[in-house]
């Protein structure tokens, strides 16, 4: 199979699992067990659904495509938004100290690896801070993906946090305003 075809394949599955999660999602939403369910876990559920979001490669299903269930179980709208942050910066931190503590390994195993990792993150820092706040925001992939380098890489903690909070913030707020009017629009 060629390279292309394999990328419109990924693509094509990506768009199928997002609308899917979509058409699941407002199903959900009029289901009376399922907002008894939310209600009673409340907040934890969000916060749960964005860890695992945030931790999953595989199927990266945004949290916020299941906001009209939280909605619909009477969780407010900008509480959502800041709990699924929560989940999903905490999802972050576990990608980070799974980079930071397997930087000794990954040095040993595979020294071209680390190298490139390390001479990325000790480039101009400020560049790297603005691309994390930019993935973080707009790229719909698990943030694991470039945190992990960084941080095998030793860049520090502090110099990406607030960054990854702010772009986290952004793009729930997208995703979920985003996936509230789509369900309107489409339900």
């Amino acid at each position: 199979m060629t390279s292309r075809i394999r990328s419109w394949l990924i693509i094509t599955a990506a768009i199928v699992a997002f609308i899917s999660a979509v058409y699941l999602a407002e199903n959900l939403s009029e289901d009376y067990l399922t907002q008894a369910i939310v209600q009673e876990a409340g907040y934890w559920s969000v916060y749960f659904l964005a860890l695992i979001s945030g931790l999953n490669p595989f199927l990266p299903v945004p949290p916020a495509t299941f906001s009209p269930i939280f909605v619909a179980s009477n969780l407010t709208v900008s509480a959502i938004i800041i709990t699924l942050t929560l989940g999903t910066i905490t999802a972050d931190l576990i990608g980070f100290f799974i980079g930071k503590y397997s930087k000794d390994y990954i040095r040993n195993k595979y020294p071209k690896t680390f190298l490139f990792f390390e001479n990325a993150s000790n480039k101009n820092s400020y560049f790297i801070i603005f691309i994390v706040a930019l993935y973080a925001s707009f790229i719909p992939f698990p943030n694991e993906v470039i945190i992990v380098p960084l941080s095998i890489g030793g860049f520090p903690l502090k110099k990406v946090i607030v960054a990854l909070i702010a772009g986290n913030l952004i793009h729930h707020t997208i995703l979920v305003h985003g996936a509230l009017e789509l369900n309107q629009l489409v339900f």
